[in-house]
C-alpha cells in the first residue's frame, strides 16, 4: 500500500493587497491564492483510487496598532473540492484574534481562535482514517505574561486550552490543558539561557466511554 501526494500547480494563483492603513492604528490586509494537487492513492488503502484536490483559500487581517496595544484579527476560508470524491468537499472556516498590552515592567498576551477542519486532512498525524469526512471543530485560549524582574532577567507564564469537537461519534472529543512557567536571563547582548517547565493534562471521551 504505497501513497503518493504530488502538487502539481502549487500555486496557481497568488494575490496579495499590501497593508493600507483605514485610520490613525488600524490595518488592513487581504490575501488570496488558489492550488491544484493530484492524489494518486486518496483514500490510502489497498485498491487505490485517485482524484484530483482543488483548493481556493481567502484570508483577510484586520490590525490595531499603538505602543502598547496590539490586535489582530485574522478570517480564513479553506474551500476544498475532489473531482472523485465529492463527499469530501468542504468549506472550512477559521479565525484568530491575537492581543497583547505592554507596560514597563511586562507583556500581557491573549490569543483565542476557532476553527473547522476535514479530519482527513490531518489523518496521517492524528488517526490515520483517511475515509472518512468528519469535521473537526477546535477552540482555544492562549494567555500569557511575562514579567522583567530584572534588566537582565524575563519571568514567563502561559496557560493554554484547546478543545476538538468532532461532527460524528467515530473519534474521541477531546481537551488539552497546559500550564508552563519559563525564565529567560540575558548574558550579554547576543547570549541568553533559557529555562522551562510545563505541565499538561488531556482528556477524551466518547459515548459510554472516558480517558483521562
Amino acid at each position: 500500500m504505497n501513497k503518493i501526494s504530488k502538487s502539481i500547480a502549487g500555486a496557481l494563483l497568488l494575490v496579495t493587497f499590501p497593508a493600507a492603513s483605514l485610520a490613525a492604528g488600524w490595518v488592513a490586509d487581504f490575501s488570496f491564492d488558489a492550488d491544484a494537487a493530484y492524489d494518486d492513492n486518496f483514500l490510502m488503502s489497498d485498491t487505490e483510487q485517485e482524484s484530483w484536490i482543488y483548493s481556493v483559500k481567502p484570508e483577510v487581517s484586520l490590525i490595531y496598532l499603538t505602543p502598547v496595544v496590539t490586535s489582530e484579527l485574522d478570517a480564513k476560508l479553506a474551500v476544498k473540492r475532489y473531482s472523485e470524491f465529492d463527499q469530501f468537499d468542504s468549506e472550512d472556516p477559521a479565525f484568530n484574534w491575537k492581543n497583547s498590552y505592554k507596560t514597563a515592567r511586562s507583556t500581557w498576551s491573549m490569543d483565542f481562535g476557532y476553527r473547522e477542519s476535514s479530519q482527513r486532512d490531518f489523518a496521517e498525524e492524528d488517526t490515520g482514517q483517511f475515509d472518512s469526512n468528519t469535521i473537526v471543530e477546535t477552540v482555544y485560549a492562549d494567555p500569557s505574561v511575562v514579567f522583567r524582574v530584572t534588566e537582565k532577567d524575563d519571568l514567563g507564564i502561559s496557560l493554554g486550552y484547546t478543545e476538538r469537537d468532532y461532527d460524528a461519534d467515530d473519534f474521541s472529543d477531546n481537551e488539552n490543558e497546559t500550564v508552563g512557567l519559563n525564565w529567560q536571563h540575558k548574558v550579554d547582548e547576543v547570549l541568553s539561557t533559557t529555562a522551562n517547565i510545563s505541565v499538561s493534562q488531556y482528556t477524551a471521551e466518547r459515548p459510554n466511554v472516558q480517558l483521562q
